[in-house]
């Protein structure tokens, strides 16, 4: 009489745990590049991000959120087998702000300014060996971040890691 290898299934299942963990982070973060990608998250319809308000030399025909690719390079995900999770994080302290949008307050400060006298007067400048500098006062103020959203709950993740574990467990249980 045959049997069942019901023990050798378990024990392959359990072997692909860490496996399908590793596939979900990895669907994850491959998710958030996408999002960086299309310029708008992915949810149940596409949200295009917000453009600047403001471009400068320095951001025009540039993507939204990548200046040196610090916030897009800083994703990463942990998996922990006996709690059976993948988390996701990102160490920048901007992102979640981009995130979720929302009020970045700013505390009052002092700063020092440069000043240069040319033949067109006393004028502002960037530069620190400048000719007069002064101490002023800077009041406190906000910025209103919008919500670029690049994580977070979407039914094409979803769909993704459905598709992942549906492929490493068949292949587990395949005797």
């Amino acid at each position: 009489m045959n049997s069942f290898p019901l023990n050798e299934i378990g024990q392959r299942v359990k072997a692909a745990i860490p496996v399908a963990l590793d596939a979900m982070g990895n669907d994850a973060i491959n998710f958030i590049l996408d999002n960086f990608q299309k310029q708008g998250f992915q949810g149940a319809t596409f949200q295009a991000w917000d453009k600047r308000k403001h471009e400068t030399k320095k951001s025009k025909g540039k993507q939204i959120l990548i200046d040196k690719g610090r916030l897009r390079r800083g994703w990463r995900f942990t998996t922990n087998s006996a709690a059976l999770s993948t988390r996701i994080m990102n160490d920048t302290p901007y992102a979640q702000i981009h995130n979720e949008g929302g009020v970045i307050n700013h505390a009052s400060r002092q700063q020092v300014i440069h000043f240069r006298k040319d033949k067109f007067g006393t004028r502002f400048s960037k530069q620190k060996h400048a000719t007069h500098a002064q101490k002023v006062h800077v009041g406190s103020y906000q910025t209103k971040m919008p919500q670029r959203q690049m994580m977070g709950d979407s039914p094409v993740l979803r769909n993704k890691i459905y598709t992942s574990l549906n492929n490493i467990f068949s292949k587990a249980i395949n005797i």
